[in-house]
């Protein structure tokens, strides 16, 4: 309920100081345009599954294909990046530099989901299925040069409606690079050292997804050193249960 959520929140805070939430940035922009490229669908995909292995951390290998992804960041590139930062702990945010591209593209994330949802359908726990609808329109694109990090920090669920709202993250790695895994933890309470419980190393056409809100594992991305970094990114959406 509403008071364990609350009680979880405050839970993080004092166990791990160090983890925020992650912070979106400024609102997509209005005056950008990506010409985004057609992902050709996907059937049948070899899903990894992570952590405890009951579908709520996996991933899909050959999301992407290598000219998929080759378009992707030719397209992101050509309509530019901003900076993005943040406020910090001292704001409840988690530290973070990298570059950032945020649009909403209601028919780009139909075509992805599209292209993407029988391998991803197939990989979520059998209760979950059913009431998967779609991705977020709110598509995103985060550019990580050498030195750039995401430190700890869990992902919110976002409302879209009345009726459904977000409780995975979908990641599609574009580029290789040195460093840059994306690392989850295990919450190991106040004075002790947190347990990694998976590395994903930045694979061109490699998928993601991690559940988030209140049951969101702690994550960061690491540092990268050499190369480019270039990730996708938007959520599957879900129908709210009564």
């Amino acid at each position: 309920g509403v008071g364990e959520c609350a009680e979880r929140r405050r839970r993080r805070r004092s166990e791990w100081p160090a983890m925020e939430r992650a912070w979106g940035g400024a609102a997509p922009r209005a005056d950008r345009e990506v010409h985004w490229p057609i992902i050709s669908p996907k059937i049948a995909l070899a899903a990894t599954q992570l952590g405890q292995k009951d579908g709520t951390l996996f991933t899909l290998a050959g999301a992407l294909t290598p000219p998929e992804c080759a378009a992707l960041v030719q397209a992101t590139a050509a309509a530019g990046f901003d900076a993005q930062g943040s406020r910090g702990p001292a704001a409840g945010e988690a530290v973070r530099s990298c570059g950032r591209l945020a649009v909403v593209d209601a028919p780009f994330a139909r075509a992805l989901w599209k292209a993407l949802h029988k391998a991803i359908l197939a990989a979520l726990p059998a209760a979950a299925r059913d009431d998967a609808v779609g991705l977020n329109p709110n598509v995103r694109v985060y550019r990580y040069a050498p030195g750039d990090v995401f430190k700890l920090h869990y992902d919110d669920s976002d409302a879209i409606d009345d009726r459904h709202a977000t409780r995975y993250t979908l990641l599609l790695y574009l580029t290789p690079c040195g460093g840059g895994e994306t690392r989850f933890f295990a919450e190991a309470g106040p004075r002790r050292a947190p347990k990694l419980v998976a590395a994903v190393a930045p694979t061109p056409g490699l998928a993601l997804l991690h559940v988030h809100g209140d049951a969101c594992l702690p994550h960061e991305g690491a540092r990268v050193t050499a190369g480019e970094k270039v990730v996708l990114r938007s959520d599957v959406v879900f129908k709210k249960r009564r």
